[in-house]
């Protein structure tokens, strides 16, 4: 009787692993869902790893949607030349695949896209106030006229990356890279940029008042309109670093 017993708690305990592992596979290993680019409403939906790379798709609302660790490598997202945008209002996009995406004028407020590597990836026009950006890998991407008002953005990779006339007002970009970033008419107002890496860095007629700066500051452009934090001086930048250059 004693050994039917363990048999059957046996069998039992199999049967519970196997669904356990099915779980698990399903979750973190198996393939992903496929990207119908037909389908334009993801308003809350969950959708484990999104597989949309390569895909074209006119316009598409994701608003609290859940697409972690979704692909979306070198997919264009939203029309501007017909007045769609993508919109990913409170999304989850974190570890994402945005490389070489085109995703101009989409809404991105208060998504959370931590760790997403956006490399080479045109971001213009796009509304990313709130988002969380930290530790996102954003080399050689383009923010030109967006707006990241209190973005996380720290430790974030922004090497070579265009943030002309972009908003950064109040942005955390501690601890980011922004080597030969291109950020000529920035607003910085008040942004946290502790222990940011800047060389090579473009800040002609950008606006760093009230911003926190230290860190590596080497070759950075400024001109007669760029501005800097009261009591700041550019010919004198944070210990370690080389002179600033006026262009």
């Amino acid at each position: 009787m004693l050994s039917a017993l363990q048999n059957k708690f046996f069998l039992i305990n199999i049967a519970v692993m196997a669904v356990l592992g099915w779980v698990v596979y399903s979750l973190f290993l198996g393939p992903g869902a496929d990207c119908d680019p037909a389908q334009i409403d993801y308003v809350g939906a969950s959708v484990n790893r999104l597989q949309c790379a390569n895909e074209i798709i006119p316009v598409a609302d994701f608003t609290n949607a859940n697409l972690s660790g979704a692909d979306l490598q070198r997919t264009r997202i939203g029309d501007p030349a017909n007045n769609t945008f993508a919109v990913f209002t409170n999304a989850n996009l974190s570890g994402a695949n945005l490389v070489e995406a085109n995703i101009v004028g989409g809404g991105f407020v208060d998504a959370k896209l931590s760790k997403i590597n956006a490399i080479r990836s045109d971001m213009r026009r796009g509304d990313f106030t709130d988002a969380s950006l930290s530790n996102a890998t954003l080399i050689q991407s383009t923010f030109t006229d967006s707006k990241l008002v209190h973005a996380d953005l720290s430790n974030a990779k922004m090497d070579y990356s265009t943030f002309n006339r972009t908003s950064l007002i109040e942005a955390d970009l501690s601890g980011a890279k922004l080597k030969f970033a291109d950020l000529r008419e920035a607003n910085l107002t008040g942004a946290d940029l502790s222990g940011t890496t800047m060389i090579g860095t473009d800040l002609r007629g950008a606006d760093l008042r009230g911003a926190r700066i230290s860190g590596t500051f080497r070759d950075v452009i400024f001109d007669a309109n760029t501005r800097f934090p009261e009591g700041f001086d550019p010919s004198s930048p944070p210990s370690g670093s080389r002179t600033l250059l006026n262009g």
